[in-house]
């Protein structure tokens, strides 16, 4: 089980949620740079490769909620090492201290719905909301993942969280 007796700072989970501090991790990862190198090169930063719909494709309805709404389990498959391990018990302490939502962590072998968090598939990714697969759904942090803002990021894909320019009512937040 995590421990989540040592939040994040507030400061630093709200940095690492910034879509620049993600590319600028990205792009110090792939150049084997530190971003303050990155930053002083004036170097321009990878995109995200976020698909921007048409308002009409755009997501329309509200994701899957998961079942029990007393907390969002998850398990560690035996891809995840030790990293992936406390990248997500940081991403789970800044979701404790911003939000109402409480996780439980499960057996992998537990036929109950939950999160199975992997590290050994190529890149980070994760399913919105809850699936229904089965009783797990991938949350990947594989190589070139291992930075807290990306375990932050991926976690809220599992709990339901879309980009912000893909939801249904972006108009109303994005203008371009």
């Amino acid at each position: 089980s995590l421990s989540t007796e040592y939040p994040l700072d507030p400061n630093q989970a709200r940095l690492n949620l910034t879509i620049d501090n993600l590319r600028l991790e990205a792009t110090a990862r792939r150049l084997n740079m530190s971003k303050e190198e990155v930053r002083s090169r004036g170097l321009p930063l990878d995109d995200l490769e976020i698909e921007h719909p048409d308002a009409e494709e755009a997501h329309s309805r509200e994701i899957n909620t998961w079942p029990d709404r007393g907390a969002i389990p998850y398990a560690f498959d035996a891809s995840a090492d030790a990293e992936v391990r406390e990248l997500l018990a940081q991403a789970i302490r800044g979701y404790l201290q911003a939000t109402c939502l409480r996780f439980t962590e499960v057996s992998p072998s537990s036929t109950s719905p939950k999160i199975l968090v992997t590290g050994d598939k190529s890149g980070c990714f994760a399913a919105v909301g809850y699936q229904g697969l089965g009783g797990k759904q991938s949350l990947n942090l594989g190589s070139g993942c291992h930075a807290t803002g990306i375990a932050i990021h991926e976690l809220g894909h599992s709990v339901g969280r879309h980009h912000t320019q893909t939801r249904w009512d972006r108009d109303t937040y994005i203008t371009v």
